[in-house]
């Protein structure tokens, strides 16, 4: 069977994939990419109401869609296939482990720090990466409106093994395969939280307990109404309870 298959995946709030829309189009291209957004928005209404994030490994068409329907909200890079781009040219661990820990750090200071490090370390490479703007692919540059640090888009390809069996059927019984094991899986999901007695979906909850654990090594000082300065090893940030931010900027 010809043609491609587009599809938009959310993340819900256990972290796992909550598939929103998939189509069928005889090529992905700009105009096809359009339609889709369009439709999308009609459906869910305009995102620039919401704190969507969009991320994408910038196929074709899709960069150029986004401007097209004059979308705001954030778009990020998925630095796995920014990092696959990257490694053509400049192979290697260290350049590896340099290019993920600038897109890994919170913090506007380390990845600077990061960057110079690349710079010295290889000029070629750090032009290479300084090319895509870095709130599209660096934790430090993100919006906190989203409230998502994702670097990856791996729940679209989750979906993509998901779906792999109904490729090579017909158009329609390919959808029907698809809708008939969404239903299922949503009703798989439903049935087990709604069981789940907890006050965060399991998934956060083990980051929260992750979190706890990690913390015996921060030490708070109060430096105002709602305000902590707390310090972790060589490293300081700023608490504020009442906004809930850090200047770590993981909160």
């Amino acid at each position: 069977m010809g043609g491609q298959l587009l599809c938009a995946v959310a993340r819900d709030g256990n972290e796992n994939m909550f598939p929103l829309a998939i189509a069928y189009v005889d090529s992905e291209d700009k105009a096809s990419w359009t339609w889709f957004l369009q439709v999308l928005f009609q459906d869910f209404g305009r995102p620039e109401e919401t704190n969507w994030v969009f991320m994408s490994d910038k196929q074709k068409g899709l960069v150029e869609a986004f401007k097209a329907v004059s979308l705001a909200n954030e778009h990020r890079y998925c630095v796995k296939h920014m990092y696959e781009n990257y490694k053509k040219i400049f192979r290697g661990a260290e350049y590896k482990k340099k290019l993920w820990f600038a897109a890994s750090t919170g913090s506007l200071r380390s990845w600077e720090r990061q960057m110079e490090g690349i710079k010295k370390f290889d000029e070629a490479a750090y032009n290479w990466i300084m090319q895509y703007d870095p709130s599209t692919w660096s934790r430090s540059h993100f919006s906190i409106q989203a409230q998502s640090d994702a670097l990856q888009n791996n729940i679209c390809e989750s979906f993509n093994a998901y779906i792999l069996r109904a490729r090579d059927m017909p158009i329609l019984s390919m959808f029907e395969w698809i809708r008939r094991r969404l239903m299922a899986r949503f009703h798989v999901k439903y049935t087990a939280m709604s069981k789940y007695k907890g006050n965060m979906c399991p998934n956060k909850q083990d980051l929260l307990e992750k979190f706890k654990f990690e913390s015996r090594n921060c030490f708070s000082t109060p430096a105002g109404d709602n305000l902590f300065e707390v310090d972790f090893y060589d490293t300081s940030h700023v608490v504020n309870l009442r906004d809930k931010t850090c200047t770590c900027r993981r909160w």
